[in-house]
Formats: structure tokens, C-alpha cells, sequence
């Protein structure tokens, strides 16, 4: 896989994970590069499936 497309991959499952939905141009880049990645896919699945996120500490109590 070719590193910009990793990130750009990256990106575009996180904004899908946190806001569960992307734009049409946004969902259309998502869709080319998991028919170019299959195994991305798979990772997207799984990912999707576990609803629950944890986040390793506490965000009451961290400093910003």
C-alpha cells in the first residue's frame, strides 16, 4: 500500500468513525481505496463492528 494512501485512508475511517458518515467526495475516496485495498476492508469491518472506543485515560481530569 502506498504511504498516501495509507494516510489519507487513515483520515477518512476516523472521520467515519467519529462522525458515522463521510461527504459523497469523502465516501467516494473511501470506497476507491477499499476496492484497491481489500485487506483495508476487513480492518474497516472489524473496526466498525466495535462500537465501544477506549481511551486509555481519564478525559475529566486532563489538562489542555
Amino acid at each position: 500500500m502506498i504511504e498516501t494512501d495509507k494516510i489519507l485512508l487513515a483520515e477518512l475511517i476516523a472521520l467515519l468513525l467519529k462522525d458515522g458518515e463521510l461527504p459523497s467526495d469523502k465516501e467516494n475516496q473511501l470506497k476507491n481505496l477499499l476496492q484497491k485495498y481489500p485487506s483495508a476492508r476487513d480492518s474497516l469491518s472489524r473496526r466498525l463492528s466495535q462500537t465501544d472506543i477506549y481511551v486509555p485515560f481519564d478525559l475529566r481530569s486532563t489538562d489542555v
